[in-house]
Protein backbone atom coordinates (compact mmCIF):
# COMPACT_ATOMS: atom_id res chain seq x y z
CA UNK A 1 0.00 0.00 0.00
CA UNK A 2 1.51 3.53 -1.10
CA UNK A 3 0.35 6.48 0.15
CA UNK A 4 0.87 9.35 -1.56
CA UNK A 5 0.09 13.17 -0.50
CA UNK A 6 -1.99 15.21 -2.92
CA UNK A 7 -2.69 18.42 -0.94
CA UNK A 8 -0.81 19.54 2.54
CA UNK A 9 -2.65 23.24 3.96
CA UNK A 10 -1.48 24.36 7.31
CA UNK A 11 -3.92 26.10 9.52
CA UNK A 12 -2.56 27.67 12.66
CA UNK A 13 -5.36 28.95 13.95
CA UNK A 14 -6.94 25.23 14.60
CA UNK A 15 -3.33 24.49 15.29
CA UNK A 16 -3.37 21.22 12.55
CA UNK A 17 -2.45 20.67 9.11
CA UNK A 18 -4.87 19.61 6.94
CA UNK A 19 -3.75 16.48 4.55
CA UNK A 20 -5.24 14.97 0.96
CA UNK A 21 -4.26 11.48 0.56
CA UNK A 22 -4.66 8.98 -2.65
CA UNK A 23 -3.78 5.08 -2.47
CA UNK A 24 -3.39 3.39 -5.66
CA UNK A 25 -3.24 0.10 -6.66
CA UNK A 26 -4.94 -1.32 -3.54
CA UNK A 27 -7.10 -5.05 -3.92
CA UNK A 28 -9.47 -3.41 -1.30
CA UNK A 29 -10.34 -0.47 1.08
CA UNK A 30 -7.23 -0.58 3.46
CA UNK A 31 -8.10 -0.33 7.20
CA UNK A 32 -7.92 2.85 8.90
CA UNK A 33 -5.41 1.63 11.35
CA UNK A 34 -3.20 0.82 8.21
CA UNK A 35 -3.93 4.17 7.00
CA UNK A 36 -3.25 5.93 10.30
CA UNK A 37 0.27 4.39 10.93
CA UNK A 38 1.67 5.51 7.21
CA UNK A 39 0.25 9.06 7.22
CA UNK A 40 1.51 9.63 10.88
CA UNK A 41 5.01 8.15 9.88
CA UNK A 42 4.56 10.52 6.65
CA UNK A 43 3.79 13.30 8.69
CA UNK A 44 6.43 12.63 11.30
CA UNK A 45 3.52 12.73 13.80
CA UNK A 46 2.22 10.49 16.78
CA UNK A 47 -0.33 8.24 15.18
CA UNK A 48 -2.58 9.61 17.96
CA UNK A 49 -2.85 13.05 16.53
CA UNK A 50 -3.71 11.92 13.56
CA UNK A 51 -7.88 11.97 12.61
CA UNK A 52 -9.18 10.51 9.15
CA UNK A 53 -12.39 12.58 8.48
CA UNK A 54 -13.10 10.66 5.13
CA UNK A 55 -12.10 7.48 2.92
CA UNK A 56 -13.42 7.15 -0.65
CA UNK A 57 -13.33 4.62 -2.94
CA UNK A 58 -14.54 4.74 -6.65
CA UNK A 59 -16.88 2.25 -8.28
CA UNK A 60 -14.89 -0.15 -10.29
CA UNK A 61 -11.60 1.20 -9.72
CA UNK A 62 -8.46 0.48 -7.32
CA UNK A 63 -7.86 4.47 -6.35
CA UNK A 64 -8.85 5.11 -2.70
CA UNK A 65 -9.05 9.03 -1.99
CA UNK A 66 -9.36 10.53 1.33
CA UNK A 67 -8.69 13.77 3.65
CA UNK A 68 -6.65 13.52 7.56
CA UNK A 69 -5.95 15.84 9.87
CA UNK A 70 -2.70 16.25 11.90
CA UNK A 71 -2.94 18.30 15.16
CA UNK A 72 0.10 19.74 17.42
CA UNK A 73 -1.24 18.53 20.72
CA UNK A 74 -3.95 16.84 22.17
CA UNK A 75 -5.82 19.46 23.45
CA UNK A 76 -5.91 21.69 19.89
CA UNK A 77 -7.55 18.18 18.86
CA UNK A 78 -10.08 17.51 21.42
CA UNK A 79 -11.72 21.07 21.33
CA UNK A 80 -11.98 20.80 17.51
CA UNK A 81 -12.99 17.55 16.52
CA UNK A 82 -16.03 15.96 17.48
CA UNK A 83 -15.80 12.54 19.70
CA UNK A 84 -17.41 10.00 17.18
CA UNK A 85 -14.50 10.86 14.86
CA UNK A 86 -11.69 10.05 17.44
CA UNK A 87 -13.26 6.99 18.36
CA UNK A 88 -13.44 5.76 14.81
CA UNK A 89 -9.96 6.61 13.95
CA UNK A 90 -8.99 5.02 17.91
CA UNK A 91 -10.96 2.04 16.57
CA UNK A 92 -12.88 1.87 19.55
CA UNK A 93 -16.94 1.20 19.56
CA UNK A 94 -19.17 3.07 21.25
CA UNK A 95 -20.58 1.73 25.28
CA UNK A 96 -24.02 1.34 24.02
CA UNK A 97 -23.46 -0.67 21.31
CA UNK A 98 -22.52 -3.71 22.69
CA UNK A 99 -25.14 -3.66 25.53
CA UNK A 100 -27.57 -3.06 22.89
CA UNK A 101 -26.44 -5.84 20.74
CA UNK A 102 -25.92 -8.47 23.67
CA UNK A 103 -30.20 -7.79 24.91
CA UNK A 104 -31.82 -7.83 21.28
CA UNK A 105 -30.02 -11.36 20.99
CA UNK A 106 -32.23 -13.04 24.12
CA UNK A 107 -34.79 -11.22 23.60
CA UNK A 108 -35.45 -12.47 19.79
CA UNK A 109 -34.77 -16.01 21.15
CA UNK A 110 -37.29 -15.52 22.90
CA UNK A 111 -39.65 -14.16 20.40
CA UNK A 112 -39.35 -16.76 17.79
CA UNK A 113 -39.99 -20.14 20.62
CA UNK A 114 -43.39 -18.75 21.43
CA UNK A 115 -44.24 -17.89 17.58
CA UNK A 116 -42.85 -21.79 16.83
CA UNK A 117 -45.36 -22.93 19.30
CA UNK A 118 -48.78 -21.28 18.43
CA UNK A 119 -48.36 -21.94 14.72
CA UNK A 120 -48.14 -25.95 16.25
CA UNK A 121 -50.75 -25.47 17.88
CA UNK A 122 -52.85 -23.88 15.23
CA UNK A 123 -53.08 -26.45 12.52
CA UNK A 124 -54.10 -28.73 15.54
CA UNK A 125 -57.02 -27.18 16.28
CA UNK A 126 -58.39 -25.99 12.78
CA UNK A 127 -59.24 -29.54 11.80
CA UNK A 128 -60.99 -30.20 14.91
CA UNK A 129 -63.12 -27.55 14.41
CA UNK A 130 -63.80 -28.56 10.97
CA UNK A 131 -64.81 -32.08 11.94
CA UNK A 132 -67.42 -30.98 14.21
CA UNK A 133 -68.98 -28.77 11.34
CA UNK A 134 -69.61 -31.37 9.59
Amino acid sequence: MDIKIIQRTKNPALHREEIGFEIKDSKATPARKDILQKLASLAGSKSELVVITKIKTGFGSTAVTGTAVVYSDTEAMEKTVKKHLIARTAGKKKEGEETEKKQEKPAQAKDEKPAEKKEEQKPEAMPAEKKEEK
